[in-house]
């Protein structure tokens, strides 16, 4: 997933890989996902569609589960 479109507002998501680490930007400019209740609304329904966990493996970050749910994360993750 790179962007969330809900008019008339697009969130445009950016990071590496399975890493629970990246950035977030609102209509082209760095946000923070803190202050935006409907984005938090919709990261929260895709966590709890899904049962993917997340392992810090060395410099990685390997999926347990289905690797699109992995992708969409859920907040389970093995710190590394």
């Amino acid at each position: 997933m790179t962007s969330v479109v809900m008019h008339p507002q697009t969130w445009e998501l950016a990071g590496n890989g399975y890493s629970p680490e990246g950035e977030v930007a609102l209509n082209g400019e760095a946000t923070s996902v803190s202050g935006e209740s409907a984005l938090m609304d919709i990261a929260r329904a895709a966590a709890l569609c899904n049962d993917a966990v997340l392992h810090g493996h060395l410099d990685d970050w390997k999926v347990e589960g289905d690797p699109m749910e992995g992708a969409h994360g859920n907040g389970r993750e093995d710190q590394r």
